[in-house]
């Protein structure tokens, strides 16, 4: 269900004009099968273009009692799907209302190559997240006793914070805003994505890659087209990142989008990040076409979450000192 909370998502026309803006000074006048930009060509006739959804209640990793059962039928697959929706509350099954639900875009079981899978984690074969390294889990330790320090906004999250979220890369779905354009032309493919408002850029020529002292939330992307499959290879990550609890600035990602039918994309990832993870693993996410509209999210616009948590923390401190 997508509608306005208190993260407020309201269509405006600036944002439209604003991705416009971005357009234009990519691609100038030559977007997908209206010319060619100055420049060498990349050759393909692969078209992935559009609106696309990812929304799923697949969960990341696969539930213990599935350990050995990486696929449904379609019996099991719906009876699986009705109970996450009933522990959820949702009001597709009309055990609500939760208030929640409000924010929240499910989406249904992923199916990939015609089957149900029990994780979107393809890799290992178990559908479970290799173990976080010794130096990733004393991360981890160090940011929970931050969070719940709360001494300023640097220890909170960075989705808290509007600084990074699920939007990635990688693009895992999450319990909202799981909604992406994607526009390409010969030289370059921009995926725009609903949350945060990011607008992730992806250059196709041969150029070489950044320094590896510059850094950023999404890395230094490169494209290049096999076949009818986009593979986008990403590194350069900011070690800031590593506020996520998850990655750290040595992931490496190798990205696959592959146009399966009319209406949907298949989204392949690998993970590589030797600091954080003991070993690689691969996520797949099928992708559906959609014709709803990319609306704002409007994340700190009326959102007082952030400065409560610290004015909370701040007296919380206060009655501590008193108590002494």
């Amino acid at each position: 269900m997508r509608s306005v909370g208190t993260l407020a998502k309201v269509t405006i026309n600036s944002r439209a004009a604003l991705f416009a803006a971005i357009i234009g000074v990519v691609f100038g006048s030559a977007v997908f099968g209206q010319g060619r930009p100055a420049g060498p060509a990349i050759a393909t006739d692969a078209d992935i273009s559009g609106v696309w959804n990812y929304a799923t209640l697949t969960p990341l990793e696969r539930p213990v009692r599935f350990a050995s059962k990486p696929f449904l039928i379609k019996e099991e697959a719906a009876a699986f799907e009705k109970e996450i929706l009933r522990a959820a509350g949702d009001l597709r099954l009309g055990t609500g209302p939760d208030v929640d639900d409000i924010f929240l875009e499910r989406g249904h079981l992923g199916v990939v190559n015609g089957r149900y899978v029990t994780s979107l984690v393809s890799e290992p074969p178990d559908g479970r997240t290799p173990e976080a390294t010794e130096a990733a889990k004393a991360r981890r330790a160090s940011r929970t006793q931050a969070s719940d320090r709360a001494s300023g906004p640097e220890d909170r999250s960075l989705s808290e914070r509007c600084l990074r979220s699920a939007s990635g890369p990688p693009m895992f779905p999450s319990a909202d805003a799981n909604i992406v354009q994607i526009v390409q032309n010969r030289e370059h493919v921009v995926f725009l994505m609903e949350k945060f408002h990011d607008a992730r850029i992806v250059p196709l020529d041969p150029r070489p890659r950044l320094d590896g002292g510059l850094r950023s939330w999404m890395g230094d992307s490169r494209g290049h087209w096999e076949g009818d499959t986009l593979v986008v290879d990403t590194s350069n990550f900011t070690d800031k990142i590593g506020l996520t609890g998850r990655f750290d600035e040595n992931l490496r990602l190798v990205e696959r989008f592959t146009r399966t039918s009319p209406n949907t994309l298949l989204y392949e990832v690998r993970i590589e990040d030797p600091t954080a993870f003991v070993g690689p693993w691969s996520v797949t996410v099928p992708w559906v076409r959609t014709n709803e509209p990319l609306l704002e999210f409007a994340c700190h616009e009326g959102n007082y979450g952030l400065p409560n948590i610290l004015k909370a923390a701040r007296a919380d401190e206060q009655s501590e000192e008193g108590g002494h």
